[in-house]
């Protein structure tokens, strides 16, 4: 009988943990705007896109050829820019702001080498908190002001024990082990196919014009003209 009563115990015990932890998580997802960048209610990641668009579009009707994401150690590269105008993230509702350091948070748009160019000054990062799809609705954002070329740019590490600090390195490819996909859930077919081509994911050709463009500058590990090869690149 005590052995009966002790297992009545035990499960009663483990039946309120369960309840206990159900109330958690309900009470959880029940927080006002609890993981809810915008204040308009939006059915898919595009929804929220456009809704950031239009509200850019409010602002300027500036159409960039080009888009920069300036990464840790380029926000001054913005300076070069002949500027036409800035948009603050936080002015945007439903657009997630920066808050890494030294990620000022704005786009900032003009003209550089004769090509119209916006840059994020700040970008988002998914350590912050965000998801994939918020991670990249900047990005959507900037195709639907109608970049059709991404620059991307960061401080990235490696393996190669002859690389040093301040190294310029070219990704060619990626292998992504634990990133969620950015486009996990319903597809929008006028935003792209449902399975985009990954074989060539960063540009062969423009590859080719960084290597040759780090080429005529002379630029290797000891000599990084960072300003100058974006220069040779936007031109």
């Amino acid at each position: 009988m005590r052995d009966k009563s002790r297992i009545n115990t035990v499960l009663l015990t483990m039946i309120l943990a369960v309840l206990c932890f159900c109330a958690v998580i309900l009470a959880y997802k029940a927080q006002p705007g609890q993981n809810k960048l915008s204040a308009k209610d939006t059915s898919s990641p595009y929804d929220d896109a456009q809704y950031c668009y239009e509200q850019v579009r409010e602002r300027t009707d500036f159409v960039p050829e080009i888009a920069l994401v300036l990464g840790s150690g380029l926000g001054d590269f913005a300076d070069n820019i002949d500027v036409q105008g800035e948009i603050s993230y936080k002015d945007i509702d439903g657009f997630p702001v920066s808050t890494a350091p030294g990620h000022e948070g704005k786009f900032v748009y003009g003209t550089l080498g004769g090509k119209n160019v916006i840059c994020m000054k700040g970008r988002i990062h998914m350590y912050e908190g965000y998801s994939a799809a918020d991670a990249v609705l900047p990005l959507r954002v900037m195709e639907k002001m109608g970049a059709k070329t991404i620059i991307l740019t960061n401080a990235a590490g490696g393996l190669n024990e002859s690389f040093e600090i301040g190294d310029l390195m070219l990704l060619t490819d990626h292998i992504s082990f634990f990133v969620d996909n950015p486009l996990r859930g319903a597809n929008d077919e006028e935003t792209g196919t449902r399975f985009p081509d990954m074989s060539t994911a960063y540009d062969p050709e423009l590859n080719d014009i960084i290597r040759q463009s780090a080429k005529n500058l002379g630029i290797d590990r000891a000599s990084m003209r960072k300003r100058s090869l974006l220069h040779t690149l936007l031109s």
